[in-house]
């Protein structure tokens, strides 16, 4: 399960800011009915990256929001996903302000920590580690871009989206 805090201005006639906690995570199940599983999600995604084409990578990205976000019952025991609680998320500020970091980084350590944390932890009883996964994609897109190695990309996962109007 990935759990993101946001910031953002609610749409009152004097915005005020407001900090919340929203949770995306995708079964196995949702995967398969995507069509995303087998690798299927990392050609996506590796297509978007290679043919640098910012529209797809957008429409790939809101098609993994929309599958993955959901409520999580205050007794933690259920996670709820409701066609109207992901429309409402989807047509909010918090949802653009998520968006918008992913667009903003230009390290692509967001995306990769969203998609990380949504996927199933473990498949067929065996613990996944994406993180080596990732870890390997990401270097041998430094050797093919011949880009600088950066950090981890690890640290606080907190949008804060406070542009004045």
């Amino acid at each position: 399960m990935y759990k993101k805090t946001i910031k953002y201005k609610d749409y009152s006639d004097n915005p005020q800011e407001i900090t919340e906690t929203f949770y995306f995570e995708l079964s196995m199940i949702e995967l398969i009915e995507n069509g995303w599983a087998e690798g299927v999600l990392q050609e996506e995604l590796n297509r978007c990256v290679d043919n640098n084409q910012l529209a797809d990578m957008v429409k790939l990205l809101k098609k993994l929001i929309k599958a993955s976000y959901g409520v999580r019952t205050a007794d933690r025991k259920s996670f709820i996903k409701d066609e109207k609680a992901t429309e409402r998320f989807m047509r909010s500020n918090a949802y653009n302000a998520m968006i918008e970091e992913v667009l903003n980084d230009s390290t692509g350590h967001v995306i990769e920590k969203f998609i990380i944390g949504i996927l199933p932890q473990t498949i067929n009883g065996q613990t996944v580690d994406y993180n080596e996964i990732v870890k390997q994609a990401r270097k041998e897109a430094y050797e093919i871009y011949s880009l600088p190695e950066e950090g981890n990309g690890e640290g606080e996962d907190v949008i804060n989206n406070n542009t004045e109007e």
